[in-house]
């Protein structure tokens, strides 16, 4: 009975086995199951590995990124160049179609709806003081806008290119207009987004007022 109560004594006395860290057969340091031990140094080199190797391919993958970012950014540049070219062109061939256009404001809706060809042809005339037997020869007359909104232009399409130019020049020199007592207006028939620039440009202050350019005639030069 004395043997087993020293055997017990000594068992109860002693302290608790902590599992420890062991080589294995590669030498890397590995931790026994299950136990909170921790290599001596081995493992946490092996840690700091692969904590730079992932770090390293974030980064790699982070310039591959910004890398196809820019390459986005040129193409989104080189589509917005091709898309001002094409409005540009667009514009350009939208305006030779109307170049033939003489847009006449101030106008009035009356008795001339039942024939605006008469009307325009007998305001022709008077333009270019020319007898009313000679006939101009026109392709289409027609209102520009709903006829809702009165008084609404009138759109006029000559045949001859050379013979439009001549009839806005003589109604230019002919301002005011006076045709069957009202005022008119003769204008060159322009894209609508042609219009919108020259009001926008309308709007802003000339480069050279605000640069303080010198000018003669109106005309700046440096």
């Amino acid at each position: 009975m004395a043997g087993i109560r020293v055997l017990a004594h000594n068992a109860i006395g002693r302290r608790p086995v902590q599992p420890t860290a062991t080589t294995g057969e590669t030498g890397r340091c590995t931790r026994s199951s299950g136990g909170p031990g921790a290599c001596p140094g081995g493992g946490e080199g092996l840690w700091g590995n692969e904590v730079g190797k992932r770090v390293a391919s974030l980064e790699e993958h982070e310039n591959t990124r910004s890398e196809e970012i820019e390459q986005l950014q040129q193409e989104i540049l080189r589509l917005q160049d091709q898309q001002i070219e094409l409005q540009a062109h667009a514009e350009d061939l939208e305006n030779q179609s109307r170049r033939n256009n003489i847009r006449i404001r101030g106008a009035p809706t009356g008795a001339q709806e039942e024939d605006l060809l008469s009307f325009v042809q007998a305001l022709f005339h008077q333009i270019l003081r020319e007898p009313t037997e000679r006939e101009v020869c026109i392709y289409r007359v027609h209102r520009v806008r709903p006829s809702h909104a009165p008084p609404d232009d009138i759109l006029a399409c000559i045949h001859n290119f050379p013979l439009k130019e001549h009839k806005l020049q003589a109604a230019r020199e002919q301002h005011p207009l006076k045709f069957r007592g009202h005022t008119l207006l003769l204008y060159q028939d322009f894209a609508a987004i042609t219009l919108q620039k020259r009001t926008d440009f309308d709007r802003k202050p000339p480069v050279y007022e605000t640069k303080k350019f010198p000018t003669f005639g109106g005309i700046p030069f440096s």
